[in-house]
């Protein structure tokens, strides 16, 4: 009985100590203008970043995501709702993002093109504790992505990639 209650106490501690992390993403239905692009393959990511000892590690998510061709360089844009869920003892939250990774092709070019275009949080650095506040409050991270998708504009930018048209 004695091991228990230390092995329960030591479960109490660890988990005190743990970066808990709850992001939920509603269902997404928007629309996509690919200006001089042919879309090939996409994909809606939500990805956290934590230190650990002195590493970066991630945790992702991939939601079901759909581009459908309507006509000329429009697409309807649908995405699955998603959740990413952690409690890691000893972990420091770091950032968090949601984003979409596509891949097309330059339609006058021919050229294959990718792009990651971030639709609420970053990658890299570090996020303030309100920014990563706002990325696990379920009503903003719900009205941050319905505006960004409404009509969300890409383009093949100058560098060769995919970009957001802004």
């Amino acid at each position: 009985m004695k091991n228990l209650t230390i092995l329960f106490t030591l479960l109490l501690v660890s988990v005190a100590h743990a970066d808990i992390v709850r992001i939920k993403t509603p269902a997404i239905n928007g629309k996509l203008v690919a200006n001089n692009l042919e879309m090939t393959d996409w994909q809606a990511v939500i990805s956290c970043h934590f230190n650990y000892q002195g590493s970066r590690k991630e945790s992702i998510r991939y939601p079901q995501t759909f581009l459908t061709k309507l006509e000329g360089s429009n697409y309807t844009l649908k995405i699955k709702a998603g959740s990413l869920s952690e409690m890691l003892p000893h972990w420091e939250l770091l950032t968090c993002a949601y984003k979409i990774i596509f891949i097309g092709k330059n339609i006058t070019t021919h050229q294959i093109a990718f792009g990651e275009i971030f639709l609420m949080g970053k990658e890299s650095g570090v996020m303030s504790e309100s920014e990563l506040q706002a990325m696990q409050d379920a009503n903003q991270v719900t009205k941050v992505l319905n505006d960004r998708t409404k009509e969300l504009v890409i383009t093949y930018g100058k560098d060769g990639g995919i970009v957001e048209d802004i």
